[in-house]
């Protein structure tokens, strides 16, 4: 089993590989066989995706995008998509359930479903505008 370390510098490169990234944030003082149980559980039965732990402390702004500020926490990331995010890391089962979950998504019906909200915000911010800014058009 690999756990990869990725540092803020090199997040943006694993995020754009659009690779399957189960993301363990660490802090110094975590327990490294609970890591190595996790990281098993995808070498063993998920070839696609990749496990890594960032370094909380030294990430801390790359956390807070992802909205984690205590260590430890859990990210899995495909394709570029954040589809969980919580603080701890969870027993080896609901990890086990978590990871299934996340790899038999239709990833293809995330895009179209991410796509249709963001077209709908738009719509809605342009009903928002006022109807008299509309006329001085």
């Amino acid at each position: 089993m690999d756990i990869q370390t990725i540092t803020p510098d090199t997040f943006q490169q694993w995020a754009d590989e659009g690779r399957f990234l189960v993301i363990a944030w660490v802090a110094r003082d975590t327990d490294s066989a609970r890591l190595h149980e996790l990281a098993t559980i995808i070498t063993d039965g998920y070839p696609q995706a990749s496990f890594a732990q960032i370094d909380l402390e030294g990430a801390i702004d790359l956390g807070a995008m992802f909205g984690i500020t205590a260590a430890p926490a859990l990210l899995m990331m495909r394709e570029k998509i954040a589809l969980y995010c919580a603080p701890g890391l969870p027993e080896p089962d609901v990890f086990q359930r978590l990871v299934e979950r996340a790899a038999a998504l239709n990833m293809a019906a995330v895009h179209e479903e991410i796509q249709r909200q963001r077209e709908a915000e738009i719509s809605v911010g342009m009903r928002r505008v006022c109807p008299t800014a509309r006329r001085g058009q």
